[in-house]
């Protein structure tokens, strides 16, 4: 039976009966060095790496260091296989190489399969939405080939019609989709940015918008796990934290549970497995 298990942020651990994979693993607590901003993450963890099973390969989605943390695959034996976007830079693939891991590129529509785990990456939209700087982002889709269950993503792609129905034609039915909320409040950093205090409610309203999309376009999951935004600041930068982080996913998630009492929509915690 497929599972997976949320690692934080938008990390994630799938295991069938003989396999695992994992994606985007952000292994050590503390993150963000590339920037020097001293990232922590949140909420708290409630597994230990010295726990995890034999991994079988790790799927790098995109080179951004909330996804691409070198202390955390420097924690991984060198005989594990990484593939890695093909849109990310040469300066990627030479550090994952110079670290000794044999690395692979990570093609959309070219299927990668561990053991009885088969993942799919997928193309971003790019003409008609915006994605900010996500341009070597892929969003991918995991099945098990046993056919016990499928899980989704977009990773920090707009979610798009067009991705929905390459997804449909791996599966017929979504069984678990996973939701980003990207929604951060930088406003106290410029002079022309209003500050978001209704942060929560605007994030409710856009997870409403995409569900409609996902139910209209593939099918209800049975499940929705809300992820993202999982990392708090600490340290002199600490007081970011009451400015920045806006959103209140398990009321969001509430919310849409009071909406649609049928349906499942879960704010993810590190360490959870489904």
């Amino acid at each position: 039976m497929l599972s997976t298990t949320f690692l934080g942020h938008q990390g994630w651990l799938f295991q069938s009966k003989t396999s695992c994979l994992l994606v985007d693993p952000l292994l050590c607590e503390e993150f963000g060095q590339a920037h020097a901003l001293q990232y922590r993450v949140y909420p708290p963890r409630v597994f230990t790496f010295d726990q995890f099973p034999k991994v079988n390969g790790v799927v790098l989605t995109h080179e951004h260091d909330d996804h691409f943390d070198i202390p955390s695959l420097a924690r991984l034996e060198r005989t594990i296989p990484i593939f890695l976007s093909s849109h990310s830079s040469a300066a990627a693939r030479r550090i994952l190489t110079e670290m000794g891991f044999t690395v692979h590129p990570l093609v959309p529509g070219q299927n990668v399969r561990f053991g009885d785990l088969e993942l799919t990456p997928f193309c971003g939209e790019h003409i008609n939405a915006n994605n900010n700087d996500e341009w070597d982002t892929l969003p991918f889709f995991v099945r098990d080939l046993g056919g016990s269950g499928n899980f989704f993503s977009m990773v920090d792609i707009t979610l798009s019609e067009q991705t929905l129905n390459w997804a449909r034609a791996k599966d017929s039915r979504p069984v678990v989709v996973a939701w980003t909320n990207n929604l951060l409040d930088w406003s106290h950093m410029t002079d022309f940015s209003e500050e978001r205090t209704n942060a929560t409610q605007e994030c409710f309203l856009k997870m409403g918008v995409d569900r409609k999309v996902i139910i209209e376009a593939w099918g209800t999951p049975a499940a929705v796990l809300m992820c993202a935004g999982g990392f708090t600041f600490y340290g002199d930068r600490s007081w970011l934290n009451q400015h920045v982080f806006r959103v209140d996913n398990p009321d969001v998630c509430r919310m849409m549970s009071k909406l649609y009492p049928k349906e499942h929509f879960h704010a993810t915690r590190p360490g959870q497995t489904f």
